[in-house]
């Protein structure tokens, strides 16, 4: 026999072998159906389900096609192990596979957690109410981690780290391009270690030493406000902030409450069944929330009546109140009519469900939608308030951000005359432009930015020069932080105040 012919034989017995391999995981995993093959080249494959005899759509076979895909893949990583051409560990490739799973679902929300990286008393340590730190609260926003609060009994406020800065390092490590879960597991630590935080506040940089401690988080805060009305914050759907909540509601009740501002602001949620208890407290009836999967309504969340008395209620909400926080809010505005107040919120109408593993690893799963009574989307929408209100005078936060970053730095003392040329007057001239004066930005004191100077000079009673000296210099500064909304003021707030009056009335 010729070389040739030996080459062909082979070959017909390597097709063979393999057709039967092919026959013999179609009978393993699909012994249930009958496989028609046309016998001319080209012809259609016609499946037919082995109960029925009908002719299977090409979705179904799609769909048992895919679930073959699934059945080999333990076959494909042992043969992967066996047969390329370097070493790969079991763990490798288990973890490429849920990686890859993973990634298809597209949902910053949901995530595997590996045993070495984090544990459930971590992802639970926040609402559970105590953890190891130093007593904030932080979010992710164009890149930047931001300080959303600071807890006044913990060791960040006591070293004089306050709300609003941003986090640009952990112990001289750049938080650049790092995670919030990941800025909040360098900010934990054993108790008693010192941690260096810096923090960018109003365009300059500061570094704080923070000694790590148990810190108990208070999540409801209440007070009464003149005439009556009740002022109560919630911080975050933790397991005891409804307690808080029924008692701060309670006391304020008990001391004349006729009116109540409720304040989501700053609110990122936390357990659903939170943010439902206290819409049940101020509803006696109604829808509070429609859960939605796969694009129909499973089920809702209602309210039951109480005896406690009920009293007018406005919501204080802003871009960084998300998740449970809108869903309460969505419940009180669509079914008990509550007026909002601020900016629209965050846009998280998702919620997810952590389970252990036997393994030890955490997944974090998104498992269903929520939506207003009235099926408004939240989910990467927001809730648009009755009454939008910028805290930051003319502008929104973010806004307000980027042209704070726009204007170089000024200088109190840096006194300039007519014809002087410096940066100092750049940055005058930058901020006399954003709030509304006729001014170019050529750093040079002429005679439009003089101008500007004595309109700005006459309002605050102040020697009409034209010029810069250090008390000019200041009450440009104070006009342009009023502008900003940067004068401690807290428009929001008052706007609320308006609005409860007119629904005590």
């Amino acid at each position: 026999m010729s070389e040739t012919k030996r080459y062909e034989k082979r070959k017909r017995l390597g097709r063979v072998t393999a057709i039967i391999l092919v026959a013999a995981m179609v009978v393993m995993s699909m012994s249930y159906l009958f496989l028609i093959i046309g016998a001319k080249a080209g012809a259609s494959v016609a499946v037919y389900a082995a109960d029925s005899g009908s002719e299977l759509t090409d979705e179904e076979i799609t769909e048992l096609r895919s679930q073959m895909k699934i059945k080999m893949l333990p076959s494909l990583i042992e043969y992967l192990q066996l047969n390329y051409k370097d070493e790969l560990s079991t763990e490798e490739l288990a973890n490429g596979a849920i990686e890859g799973i993973m990634s298809v679902l597209n949902d910053p929300y949901s995530h595997y957690y590996y045993a070495e990286e984090t544990s459930s008393e971590q992802l639970f340590s926040d609402l559970e109410n105590s953890y190891a730190g130093i007593g904030v609260s932080i979010t992710e926003q164009a890149g930047e981690i931001f300080l959303l609060d600071v807890n006044p009994t913990g060791p960040a406020y006591e070293a004089g780290i306050r709300s609003g800065g941003v986090i640009t390092a952990v112990n001289g490590e750049s938080v650049s391009g790092k995670s919030v879960n990941e800025v909040a597991n360098m900010l934990r630590g054993e108790i008693g270690t010192v941690v260096t935080v810096s923090v960018r506040m109003n365009d300059k940089l500061f570094a704080y030493s923070v000694t790590r401690r148990v810190v108990r988080s208070m999540t409801v805060f209440g007070e009464m406000l003149e005439g009556n009305i009740g002022y109560i914050k919630v911080t975050s759907m933790s397991s005891d902030t409804a307690q808080e909540f029924l008692e701060t509601r309670l006391t304020l009740l008990n001391q004349g409450m006729m009116g109540m501002i409720l304040d989501l602001r700053n609110n990122t949620g936390g357990y659903i069944e939170t943010a439902i208890s206290i819409a049940d407290q101020l509803m006696d009836s109604g829808v509070i929330t429609v859960y939605f999967k796969q694009g129909k309504p499973f089920a809702i969340a209602e309210a039951e009546p109480d005896a406690m008395r009920k009293v007018p209620v406005v919501m204080l909400v802003n871009e960084y109140t998300a998740s449970s926080a809108e869903l309460l809010a969505g419940g009180l505005h669509d079914t008990l009519k509550v007026p909002m107040v601020g900016e629209t919120t965050f846009g998280k109408g998702i919620a997810q469900s952590t389970i252990d593993l036997y393994n030890d690893d955490i997944l974090r799963l998104s498992v269903f939608y929520f939506k207003t009574p009235n099926h408004h989307d939240i989910n990467g929408i927001g809730i648009q308030p009755d009454y939008i209100v910028h805290q930051n005078g003319n502008y929104s936060a973010e806004e307000a951000r980027k042209i704070l970053d726009s204007v170089y730095t000024m200088r109190h003392s840096e006194e300039a005359k007519a014809g002087d040329i410096s940066v100092n007057i750049l940055a005058v001239q930058q901020r006399l432009i954003i709030m509304g004066y006729n001014v170019e930005a050529n750093a040079k004191l002429d005679a439009k930015t003089m101008a500007a100077i004595k309109d700005v000079q006459k309002l605050d009673g102040i020697e009409q020069t034209g010029e810069l000296d250090r008390i000019t210099l200041l009450a440009i500064k104070n006009r342009f932080s009023t502008w900003m909304g940067d004068d401690g003021a807290d428009r929001q707030l008052e706007k609320a105040v308006e609005v409860i009056k007119e629904l005590m009335n």
